[in-house]
């Protein structure tokens, strides 16, 4: 009976032993998967990490050049569209530089004039609006940059709270395989050592920050006004209505006057700045049809007016000569005087006023001519009183034309002066704009190419950045994968623990089973004293043998039965 009970015992200790190396074993394998699984989620996490780091900076670095690269452009397109409209300016304005009269050449002075504020004001609210619009891209732009970083923040707390998840969970394992540590008695404290969370830094990637700066439309003015060509307008006004009463001589210096001034204005240059926007500039009016008949009547008309006045002095010799016949002694003298006065009475004079005088003249001719016949004495001493008076109003005219004649020298000299300095200064504007045009040319050129490049490494990066991409989806299902993998190796773990528990239980049953035993044992010692003591020797053993063999029967019973646990424990471990 002892022995059979040490038997059992000694089997039940061995049980627990296999039972205690087995967990020993699944500890073993529990912490080789746990570091591999660490191993892969570092570097996992940290390849991650570092390509969403490398990705951010490329995709950040892309970005600021492709901004700068855009404003370059923008910038050198205005540049262009003005130096653009500076050539169109210049051509119209080399076409109009062709040989013009003087009425149309001061009505394009006047048409430039009234629109040159115009222009500019037009031109100040283009920059102002090009500058608004480039600030709201600006903008948008810093605005799709600090999207694109959250959405990184987003992405790296993602990462954060997955791997904080993991090691909540892995700490609760180690908690529970902490309690069942405790439950056991010959395990290995070594194997149960905890292992330390690792605590991962997020890249976070710092922000541009740029500020758009406020700026001002600083747009330089136009040279300032001469004060001569102040002058120049108010008094062009008098000299048109001067022009009818002045005398032939001056009326040709005024020309030459004119075709100088001509001559000087070709080489004239303007700078008109025009926005892209601005509507198209009137044409100046040509002449009409009605101008140019009325202006080849004018002509036709003074051509008859010299003939006329031709036909006048032949006229006045044959009056001279017919009066120095009737008389030469009284009268020579006052047809002299007489002929100087109607000379400069027709020079002095405009040509429908000589037209008018030269009909009197011709009606007093006649009268006159009548009247020598009729009395020349009486004839020669009126017209020598006319004559008189006549010549003194004359030296009057003449006296207040000079002075107004060299007052109008004065003016046009200072006039001269100052067309002098503004063409110059003109052509030194043109000679620069044209250096800047040059210039800006090649800078058109060189940007060109680099937008072409930039472009072709833009694509570069785009390629780049779709291969990150690839390998991060790829990575994702890796990570997918061996999360698949941790949750099957839960699994595993837990149907583990509860065979473990089963057998637990199914031990603890048996010590059940063994202390019901051995209490049985006991009583039935103290029985079989008791039946020895009341019955013979011989009923006594004969009793005893029957029990033994009972008891025998029994265990043997029990054995078969612990035999089937263990059969049904090892097929479930199995």
């Amino acid at each position: 009976m002892a022995s059979d009970v040490a038997f059992y015992a000694e089997r039940l200790a061995h049980k627990e032993h296999e039972l205690t190396e087995f967990q020993a074993a699944f500890n073993k394998y529990k912490l080789k998967t746990k570091v591999k699984f660490d191993q892969l989620r570092k570097e996992n996490n940290a390849l991650l990490l570092i390509r969403l780091a490398e990705n951010e900076t490329a995709m950040e670095a892309a970005n600021r050049e492709a901004e700068v690269l855009r404003k370059e452009l923008s910038r050198k397109q205005t540049q262009l569209n003005d130096q653009q409209i500076l050539i169109k300016n210049m051509e119209e304005q080399l076409r109009t530089l062709q040989p013009l009269s003087s009425v149309e050449i001061q009505e394009r002075k006047r048409a430039a004039q009234m629109l040159d504020m115009d222009r500019i004001h037009q031109q100040m609210l283009f920059k102002d609006e090009r500058i608004v619009e480039l600030n709201n891209v600006i903008l948008d732009k810093e605005r799709q940059i600090l999207d694109l970083q959250e959405l990184c923040r987003e992405q790296g707390e993602v990462a954060s709270v997955t791997s904080q998840a993991a090691r909540i969970v892995q700490r609760q394992w180690e908690d529970k395989n902490r309690e069942r540590r405790e439950v056991g008695t010959e395990t290995d404290a070594s194997l149960w050592s905890a292992v330390r969370p690792v605590q991962e830094s997020r890249a976070r990637s710092d922000s541009p920050g740029r500020a758009v700066p406020s700026r001002g439309t600083a747009n330089t003015s136009p040279p300032p006004l001469d004060p001569s060509e102040a002058l120049e307008r108010s008094n062009r006004r008098d000299d048109d209505e001067d022009l009818p009463n002045t005398s032939s001589s001056f009326l040709g210096k005024s020309l030459e006057w004119d075709s100088s001034l001509r001559k000087k204005n070709r080489k004239r240059v303007t700078f008109d700045l025009i926005s892209t926007f601005q509507q198209p500039l009137q044409p100046i009016k040509s002449p009409s049809g009605e101008q140019v008949n009325a202006l080849l009547e004018l002509t036709e008309d003074n051509e008859r007016l010299r003939r006329e006045l031709l036909e006048a002095s032949t006229n006045l010799d044959r009056l001279q000569t017919r009066l120095n016949e009737s008389n030469p002694l009284k009268f020579s003298c006052s047809v002299s005087e007489f002929k100087l006065f109607w000379c400069i009475f027709f020079t002095s004079l405009s040509l429908t006023f000589i037209a008018e005088e030269y009909l009197t003249f011709e009606f007093q001719v006649d009268a006159e001519m009548t009247r020598v016949v009729r009395d020349s004495k009486t004839q020669s001493l009126k017209a020598r009183a006319v004559a008189q008076g006549r010549i003194k109003e004359l030296e009057d005219r003449m006296a207040e034309l000079k002075e107004h004649h060299a007052e109008q020298v004065d003016r046009l000299q200072t006039e001269i002066e100052s067309l002098r300095s503004t063409r110059e200064w003109e052509v030194e504007q043109n000679a620069q704009l044209r250096e800047q045009l040059n210039e800006t040319k090649t800078k058109n050129h060189k940007l060109t190419e680099e937008l072409d490049a930039s472009e072709k490494a833009n694509r570069d990066w785009e390629v780049k950045v779709s291969q990150g991409e690839e390998f991060l989806d790829q990575l994702i299902e890796d990570l997918a994968e061996a999360e698949d993998i941790i949750n099957y190796m839960e699994q595993q773990k837990h149907s583990i623990l509860d065979d473990v528990d089963k057998l637990k239980d199914a031990i603890i049953a048996q010590d059940q089973l063994i202390e019901i035993l051995e209490a049985d044992i006991v009583i039935y010692e103290e029985h079989i004293g008791i039946l020895r003591e009341s019955l013979g020797a011989s009923k006594i053993d004969h009793r005893s043998l029957l029990r033994s063999k009972a008891f025998e029967t029994k265990l043997r019973a029990l054995e078969k039965e612990k035999e089937q646990i263990d059969r049904r424990s090892n097929g479930e471990l199995s």
